[in-house]
């Protein structure tokens, strides 16, 4: 299957956290646990 965002990987099965960020507004995509290790490191 071919990456959603870039269109030129590949994907494969396994956990990722992506964060976009454009200007003001930040987007995150992650799993749960991914994402709630990603909240601990930003406020500690």
């Amino acid at each position: 299957m071919q990456c959603v965002i870039c269109k030129q990987g590949t994907t494969q099965p396994g956990q990722v956290t992506v964060m976009l960020e454009r200007g003001e507004c930040i987007v995150i995509f992650s799993t749960w646990g991914n994402l709630l290790k990603l909240w601990r490191i930003l406020f500690k």
